[in-house]
C-alpha cells in the first residue's frame, strides 16, 4: 500500500476522490433504475431507497458535524423524499459529488468527536476521531449498503455492475488474481 499523495496532493485528497467515486457510482446506478425496483422491498424488508437514504444521511451528518466539531450519526432523518423517489436520490448523490469536488482538503483539518448509539439498551457512545477516519468509514459503510442494494436489485432482475458492493481491495485482488477461488 502506498502512502503516495494523490492528484490533490495528500491523503485527504485521496479520501475525497474516494468519496466522489463512491457517490458517482450511486448516482449513475440510480439514474437508470426504475422506480418500482427502487421502492420494492428485498428479502430483508428494506428497499433500495431506504439504503440510499441511509447512506446520504450519514454523509449529511458528517458535513453537519464538521462545523460543530461533533458528528452525530444518529441525527438522521427518515422517510425523506430520497427514500421514495429514485430521481431525487440520484440527484442527491450527484450533489454529494459536487460538494466533495468543491471542498478543499483543508476543510477536514480539525479533529472531531463522533457520537452514535452502538447498543440499543444504552446511551450514545462518544469517541475522538479525525475527518479523514470518518471519510474512510463513510466509504466502507456505504459499500456495505451498495452490496445490499445489489442483492435487492438482482432479485428484481435489474442488472448490476459486477463489482458493485465489493471492497476496493477485493476489486484490486480480483484483477490481480483472476483465478482466485471465490
Amino acid at each position: 500500500m502506498s502512502d503516495r499523495p494523490d492528484s490533490r496532493g495528500d491523503q485527504t485528497g485521496r479520501l475525497i476522490e474516494g468519496c466522489i467515486d463512491f457517490a458517482r457510482q450511486c448516482s449513475d446506478l440510480l439514474r437508470d433504475m426504475p422506480e418500482d425496483v427502487f421502492t420494492s422491498r428485498g428479502s430483508g424488508g428494506s428497499t433500495i431507497g431506504a439504503h440510499a437514504r441511509h447512506i446520504l444521511e450519514r454523509f449529511r451528518c458528517f458535513f453537519d458535524g464538521l462545523d460543530k466539531g461533533l458528528i452525530d450519526y444518529d441525527d438522521r432523518q427518515r422517510g425523506t423524499l430520497v427514500e421514495r423517489d429514485v430521481a431525487a436520490a440520484s440527484a442527491a448523490f450527484a450533489e454529494l459529488c459536487e460538494r466533495f469536488a468543491n471542498c478543499p482538503p483543508s476543510a477536514f483539518a480539525e479533529r472531531v468527536a463522533v457520537r452514535e448509539l452502538v447498543y440499543h439498551g444504552g446511551e450514545q457512545a462518544v469517541a475522538a476521531s479525525t475527518p479523514e477516519r470518518e471519510l474512510m468509514g463513510l466509504i466502507t459503510h456505504g459499500i456495505h449498503h451498495l452490496a445490499m442494494i445489489a442483492m435487492i436489485a438482482r432479485a428484481w432482475d435489474f442488472p448490476m455492475p459486477k463489482d458493485l458492493g465489493k471492497a476496493p481491495s477485493t476489486v484490486v485482488a480480483d484483477r490481480e488474481i483472476p483465478h482466485r477461488i471465490r
